[in-house]
């Protein structure tokens, strides 16, 4: 008889403690039926004397579609039960791009800082450390990279997309016939609310083929949240790390196929070697979400020009039409910059020209459609120059209230 995991044992003692004191799962669906089921579950936490510390952190411990195994998601989709017997044809229709040798360095001393908060690996118990992850909050055990962060990186790449792609951390999922759902760490989502970039974050890989059985049901919900949108056919793109090794998938949602590109493993505690192998993961991600972003435009394209084919459309409206050339537009400037990024050459400063026109490209894109959520600035994409003044009217305000407040609280020196 194969031996039960421990976390399989933990959650029955859980669930048969719950069943003792009476919360078994009739009496917890009666209570989410409540009006006021948040008040009474509130109540609850503040008679027991939960701190909203340890409450938060037992909700981001809640498993999301973890209880899905391999041989489930291998009999849905027709895989071999077998994981370790499994290849994956490559990732289709992607070719690497490479960002502008300035914004890796950029990221490098970004990211050089960042590890200064954190103690160097070898300076850590290995059972110990913690990592920072995606986002501020959200820390994760490992064992070989304290001082890694991965939102330095993150962060600056899709702000390339000026708010036309955002993150939205534990975005609830739709049940499948696979799983019932759940919420996933970070779901990235373009405008349209279509979820197209699905990234899952382990502390290892102990039990691999779990992990990706996990993954695995997470880019099919995906996938059917898209098609509830009209998106049925649109690729969902996926990452799996444990921050040293890096899997990225894709699935194809009418042929039901997955796909896999070659692992990344960064593995090197020394901190230079780290940095420099973040930057090929970077370039790979970057990629990725770069041919997301083309793929939903494209899509969207041919959903409004549906659109206006159809009977209820067929004279088609100036405002229906504008509204497709500019998604067209867009489409157009993103294609051109995924050709300039994919050229690669040995000489800096050609790479450096090539890629700096394709992130322009790229910028011209992102201008010919609306932001996925509102910003409160007049300035929707700013430029450099443009974040320059902005900063210094900021510092020039902070400068005359601080002259201001002391002028009032201390005495002039002529005193």
């Amino acid at each position: 008889m194969a031996k039960r995991k421990t976390s399989d044992k933990d959650s029955d003692s859980l669930e048969d403690f719950m069943d003792e004191v009476g919360l078994t799962p009739e009496v917890l669906e009666r209570l989410g039926e409540h009006h006021e089921a948040t008040k009474i579950v509130a109540e609850i936490v503040n008679r027991l004397g939960i701190k909203d510390s340890a409450l938060k952190r037992a909700r981001v411990e809640l498993p999301s579609f973890s209880k899905i195994t391999w041989g489930q998601v291998a009999s849905h989709f027709g895989l071999l039960r077998t994981f370790g017997w499994l290849s994956f044809d490559s990732i289709p229709g992607v070719t690497l791009c490479y960002l502008p040798p300035s914004f890796h360095k950029e990221l490098l001393m970004r990211s050089w800082s960042a590890m200064n908060v954190y103690a160097e690996p070898t300076q850590r118990k290995l059972e110990a450390p913690r990592v920072r992850l995606l986002d501020i909050a959200r820390l994760v055990s490992s064992f070989q990279y304290p001082g890694l962060t991965l939102s330095q990186y993150l962060v600056p790449l899709f702000a390339l997309f000026a708010g036309r792609i955002e993150d939205f951390p534990e975005h609830p999922m739709p049940e499948t016939e696979l799983s019932s759902g759940g919420s996933v760490e970070h779901e990235y989502f373009i405008v349209g609310k279509i979820l197209f970039l699905v990234i899952e974050l382990k502390a290892n890989f102990d039990d691999l083929e779990s992990n990706v059985a996990q993954l695995f049901s997470e880019l099919y919900a995906a996938s059917k949240l898209n098609g509830d949108a009209g998106f049925e056919s649109l690729t969902v793109y996926g990452l799996l790390t444990d921050l040293g090794t890096f899997h990225f998938y894709s699935f194809n949602p009418i042929s039901k196929t997955f796909y896999q590109d070659p692992r990344m493993v960064v593995h090197s505690l020394l901190r230079e070697e780290f940095l420099y192998g973040m930057m090929a993961v970077v370039d790979r991600i970057f990629t990725l979400v770069l041919q997301g972003y083309i793929d939903t435009l494209k899509a969207t394209c041919a959903k409004i020009e549906e659109q206006l084919s159809s009977k209820q459309s067929s004279s088609g409206s100036p405002t229906t039409k504008a509204f497709l050339e500019d998604w067209r537009k867009a489409h157009q400037h993103g294609l051109a910059a995924q050709n300039k990024l994919k050229q690669f050459s040995g000489n800096e400063t050609e790479l450096e020209e090539s890629a700096a026109k394709g992130l322009e490209s790229l910028k011209n894109s992102v201008a010919c459609v609306g932001r996925l959520t509102y910003t409160s600035s007049k300035h929707d994409i700013p430029s450099k120059a443009d974040l320059e003044t902005i900063a210094q009217k900021a510092v020039d305000k902070w400068r005359v209230d601080l002259c201001a407040e002391h002028a009032v609280t201390q005495p002039s020196s002529d005193a």
